[in-house]
């Protein structure tokens, strides 16, 4: 053994035995032993120094081992945290949620804080799986239409939805779209409806006659021939003799007769 190790042993035998013990006069805790105090100039026995004295969830006070409900935030729930030996919750504000005794900020609480088209779970937005629908006010809305034909003839399908068709002035709905007319009768007499909207009709050389192009016809242009008129039920035929006639015939055949006579 060397000489700094036997004056070392010889100085801690010497401060044991002149510790102070119970009932012994003191001015401070280090003059008494591990477990003794110093209360009113007088050594005296103690539960506890210090916390270290004490249990895991207990603290030394007035020399006495005293419960605790935590003495740090470990000792708590998650959702909590320790503040003067006590268990204190967690005051979060909405975009944060308690975490390992902390607030730790996310992006949604739940899913007015998303898009309306999205969802909150586990804390982020997420978007819907919808089937044969779309995602709206948080929820899925089935399709009221893929195509036009799916809707009533005064309304269209427009993103999934039926509307109502909003015409201008002049127009009015007709299977699924704005219209001018469907029928010639609807418009002017110079105009014909061509492709759902009165048009002009088109006349340089001639002039409109129910809707219709007619070409002018030529002051100068010569007349046709008339016809030769058929003789009436009353004229003669061209080989029968007038009545007149044949009487005269009479008349000068029986003239020669009576001249033969005489002679």
């Amino acid at each position: 053994m060397g000489k700094a190790q036997f004056f070392l042993l010889f100085f801690l035998s010497f401060s044991v035995s002149f510790s102070l013990e119970i009932g012994d006069p003191c001015e401070k805790d280090s003059d008494c032993g591990s477990q003794v105090a110093c209360i009113g100039n007088l050594c005296a026995q103690v539960e506890c120094k210090g916390d270290a004295d004490c249990g895991s969830l207990q603290i030394c006070k007035e020399y006495a081992c005293l419960n605790v409900e935590c003495k740090a935030s470990k000792d708590c729930a998650p959702d909590r945290y320790c503040k003067g030996y006590l268990c204190q919750k967690l005051s979060c504000n909405e975009t944060s949620i308690p975490k390992a005794h902390s607030c730790v900020q996310v992006e949604c609480l739940n899913d007015s804080a998303c898009p309306t088209d999205k969802k909150c779970s586990g804390n982020s937005c997420i978007s819907y799986s919808c089937t044969n629908a779309y995602a709206q006010n948080h929820t899925c809305i089935p399709y009221q239409c893929h195509q036009n034909s799916d809707c009533p003839l005064n309304e269209k399908c427009s993103s999934f939805l039926c509307v109502p068709l909003s015409c201008p002035s002049g127009s009015y709905p007709s299977e699924h779209a704005c219209v001018n007319c469907i029928a010639d009768s609807e418009c002017a007499q110079n105009e014909q409806c061509i492709n759902s909207s009165c048009a002009p009709i088109s006349c340089q050389e001639g002039r409109i006659v129910s809707r219709t192009c007619v070409a002018n016809v030529s002051a100068f242009q010569p007349e046709a021939p008339s016809q030769p008129t058929q003789p009436t039920s009353q004229a003669a035929p061209q080989n029968q003799i007038p009545p007149c006639a044949f009487s005269a015939l009479i008349l000068s055949a029986m003239l020669l007769i009576l001249l033969k006579l005489r002679k």
